[in-house]
């Protein structure tokens, strides 16, 4: 795709390529994928949420787990 200074063509041009042009399809992709990316990244937030509320809870005791913990808090 070639962009143009829009002041140096006239209304007609700038018409006829807006209308040419590939239309919504690439946005709904690349929000289609956005939706995608944001569902992998709840699923490895609570997936780490899910590690560390066990580690601290039950494996690991003691000042240092509650200071991991703190650090690892978002």
């Amino acid at each position: 795709m070639v962009f143009s200074d829009f002041a140096t063509l006239p209304p007609e041009v700038i018409s006829t390529q807006i209308y040419v042009g590939p239309g919504a399809a690439p946005l709904l992709a690349a929000a289609a994928a956005w939706d995608g990316l944001a569902a992998e990244l709840h699923g490895t937030a609570a997936s780490y949420a899910s590690v560390i509320s066990e580690l601290v809870g039950e494996s690991w005791q003691g000042s240092s787990s509650e200071s991991m913990a703190a650090a690892a808090a978002p």
